[in-house]
């Protein structure tokens, strides 16, 4: 009988433990205001190197390079050139912000096999012009002690001329006065009750056959699917996510729900005139 092979044995590695002060870690990356995080974490992200990928030139104009984070197998762009220095710089932030994120997610969420409970995560969309960078992240996860499987899709959209992250409430707003500051009474009231009616009607007018409830029970008349959707722009527009309670999970994000870039210009003249 041939003896084991090295692989079928193993291979012995040292392994040195020391104990480490809680609260001691400093953030991994505090110029990425990513300064929320554990001690555990902050060693994690401190350890890591990205690696660069390919480079490519979307429409013609605008240079991007891929980098690749080879543990977690995370990949994200930074932009090369194409847009003012000033404006490069603040873009990639956000974006090397946004890729440590990511990172960070798939890391803590481990499988009940050991490996990664992360089934995929990767950007499912990218929309880049003159004016706007803008893009969508897609993942799906069985991370082990959560009950079920679960996906989301989260967006991103920068002004490419300041390179300032846009909220929703700078593209498409519908109230009156000052704009409520994020997670504030004022903005949940606002969303729950003049933001997603508003959207409801506007959907009604561009979308009628759509926003009639089928067969498969996504009604999309519930001004709660609407508060606090899944939105960032596309060749199309402004795109819309509707989200539903786990039951109707299916529901979410339907292709169709998009605000068209010529309807946006009569909507915020000021911003999509310009």
């Amino acid at each position: 009988m041939p003896a084991p092979s090295p692989c079928a044995r193993g291979k012995k590695l040292p392994v040195r433990l020391s104990a480490v002060a809680k609260g001691s870690v400093p953030a991994a990356r505090p110029d990425l205001g990513l300064t929320d995080m554990d001690d555990y974490e902050n060693l994690r992200l401190a350890g890591l190197t990205l690696t660069p990928g390919k480079q490519e030139t979307v429409d013609g104009r605008y240079r991007i390079q891929w980098y690749d984070e080879p543990l977690s197998g995370v990949s994200m762009f930074r932009v090369v050139s194409g847009y003012p220095a000033d404006a490069t710089t603040a873009i990639n932030r956000i974006l090397e912000r946004q890729h440590y994120a990511e990172i960070d997610t798939r890391l803590s969420c481990a499988g009940s096999d050991g490996k990664s409970g992360v089934d995929s995560s990767s950007l499912s969309s990218r929309f880049m012009d003159d004016r706007w960078v803008s893009f969508s992240w897609q993942s799906s996860w069985f991370c082990t002690g959560n009950a079920h499987p679960d996906f989301d899709v989260t967006g991103t959209t920068i002004d490419a001329r300041s390179g300032r992250e846009l909220a929703l409430e700078d593209l498409l707003w519908f109230g009156t006065g000052a704009k409520p500051q994020p997670d504030t009474d004022g903005w949940y009231d606002y969303r729950s009750k003049v933001f997603a009616p508003a959207v409801i009607d506007l959907f009604k007018k561009l979308h009628p056959d759509e926003m009639k409830s089928g067969d498969d029970d996504c009604n999309y008349d519930d001004p709660d699917v609407w508060s606090f959707p899944v939105w960032y722009l596309s060749d199309q527009g402004l795109y819309l996510g509707a989200y539903f309670p786990r039951a109707a999970r299916p529901c979410d994000n339907p292709d169709w729900s998009v605000v068209p870039w010529a309807r946006l210009k009569t909507l915020n003249p000021a911003l999509f005139s310009g």
